[in-house]
């Protein structure tokens, strides 16, 4: 009877292993480009970087 038992739980584990979350296609399209992250009016190489004085 325990052997039965432990059979089950080994099955119910192996099925929550192989069990992957499903991804919409809607998330999926939600990537952006680095020109959307970045706008390319403001990334040059000739403007200095400026960083706060309390670092």
């Amino acid at each position: 009877m325990a052997a039965e038992e432990n059979e089950k739980k080994d099955v119910a584990s192996k099925e929550q292993k192989t069990k992957h979350p499903k991804v919409s296609v809607s998330k999926r399209k939600q990537v952006k480009t680095l020109e959307e992250f970045i706008p390319s009016e403001e990334v040059s190489a000739d403007k200095p970087v400026a960083f706060p004085n309390d670092i």
